[in-house]
């Protein structure tokens, strides 16, 4: 039998682990994840516009 239990309740009992990251003797790499950070801030509502334009495009124009 499985127990029942509520959002609150689950998020509550779930562990918590915070991975921190020093960069502090590693410039360059803060540098890359400074970029990553930034490519994926740009590309990534670029890439769901390019989808639902081109699903919408396949709707449309198909057949």
């Amino acid at each position: 039998m499985r127990a029942l239990f509520s959002d609150a309740e689950r998020l509550a009992s779930a562990p918590r682990h915070r991975v921190e990251i020093d960069l502090a003797d590693r410039p360059m790499l803060a540098v890359l994840y400074a970029l990553s950070g930034a490519a994926i801030g740009l590309f990534g509502p670029v890439f769901w516009a390019t989808l639902v334009v081109l699903f919408l495009q396949a709707e449309w124009f198909g057949k």
